[in-house]
């Protein structure tokens, strides 16, 4: 196991080496561009030049709408959980299965929609399709995904019960545009 660790760290060393613009085992020095040269030249013409505008358009609608679905779904799952088990001790427990799904929730999933929305903006912004005005507006659309996914991913990651009706309509993650 420790042969292990050992190799992968020197895999690693050997790629931040290059990375880095080290000296590679031939005598060579190996530089950022040489590496990602390509890669910044062709995402640079498709991003300022070949991005379909009216398909980007689509996507940034399709990625938005699955993104809200899910953090509503997450919102409602949370927020529909009454009555509640009680302990022997008198106090609420969770429900060893709504724990379960809070937990495996794809919350993440939702976070990866707001980032390709993220990037669709920069994609649309970049061809010149937003407008000035349209811009703030925009962004306040993709700051409301991600609001709403941090508040979302903060009651996951709580081991406290669910909550109750009245107390989850006043702090519900599906509040996307607060």
């Amino acid at each position: 196991m420790a042969w292990n660790a050992l190799a992968r760290f020197c895999r690693m060393w050997i790629r931040l080496r290059h990375c880095l613009g080290a000296r590679s085992g031939v005598g060579q020095v190996v530089k950022y561009g040489d590496v990602r040269l390509a890669d910044e030249l062709q995402f640079s013409v498709y991003n300022f030049e070949a991005a379909d505008v009216e398909k980007a358009w689509k996507h940034f609608a399709w990625y938005e709408a699955e993104c809200k679905t899910l953090v509503e779904k997450y919102g409602a799952m949370m927020g529909n959980q009454s009555p509640r088990p009680v302990s022997p001790s008198g106090g609420e427990t969770g429900h060893p299965d709504v724990v379960r799904d809070k937990l495996r929730f794809p919350l993440l999933a939702a976070y990866d929609l707001c980032l390709k929305c993220s990037h669709l903006f920069n994609i649309l912004d970049a061809r010149g399709a937003i407008s000035v005005t349209e811009r703030v507006a925009v962004i306040a659309r993709v700051r409301a995904l991600a609001v709403g996914i941090a508040k979302a991913w903060v009651d996951q990651q709580k081991n406290d019960p669910p909550k109750s009706d009245d107390a989850a309509s006043s702090t519900s993650p599906t509040s996307l545009n607060r």
